[in-house]
């Protein structure tokens, strides 16, 4: 990356706190008051192209929970070749839960799909296509856990569930 360039992680972290909107106010100001930072001392840390004063761990997590954001998360771990999934969460799943997590599971594979199908029409790859084709697959992973979480909620526990041997017909 060029020295120019802004490391995507600090653009995720500006967007974070550019973008928060709370109880204690919005922007930068707010989001810093909702994590218990000065707020000068905090737009520093989230500034694109400051080079010395950052987030700790500890205030990133705060900023990410407080902003309920968790772009920088995925950056992070898109940039250490790891995926993270938010574990969703389903209250008493039914039929209709199935069906809607399927749909948004093959729709974000087709997306997935398309963006890569765009990125390999003049028959080369680029860096910044590869990481938009990568961001797609990773949705795609997300999905497929919010598939398995009301997979999760629709079943029974071993001891309620009839063996179809059992059953008189």
């Amino acid at each position: 990356m060029a020295d120019s360039e802004i490391d995507p992680l600090n653009e995720a972290v500006y967007e974070t706190a550019s973008n928060f909107h709370g109880r204690t106010g919005k922007g930068q100001t707010g989001l810093a008051k909702a994590v218990g930072i000065n707020p000068s001392t905090f737009q520093s840390k989230v500034s694109k192209t400051e080079g010395y004063a950052h987030l700790s761990p500890v205030e990133l997590r705060s900023t990410m929970v407080a902003a309920d954001d968790f772009r920088a998360l995925k950056q992070l771990n898109m940039d250490c070749g790891f995926v993270a999934v938010p574990v969703p969460h389903v209250e008493c799943p039914a039929d209709m839960d199935l069906v809607n997590a399927h749909l948004d599971l093959v729709g974000e594979l087709g997306e997935a799909c398309d963006e890569m199908k765009r990125a390999l029409n003049d028959k080369r790859l680029t860096y910044d296509e590869r990481i938009d084709v990568e961001k797609e697959f990773y949705d795609v992973v997300e999905k497929i856990y919010s598939l398995l979480d009301v997979l999760k909620g629709m079943s029974e526990p071993e001891d309620n569930i009839t063996s179809i041997n059992k059953v008189k017909r």
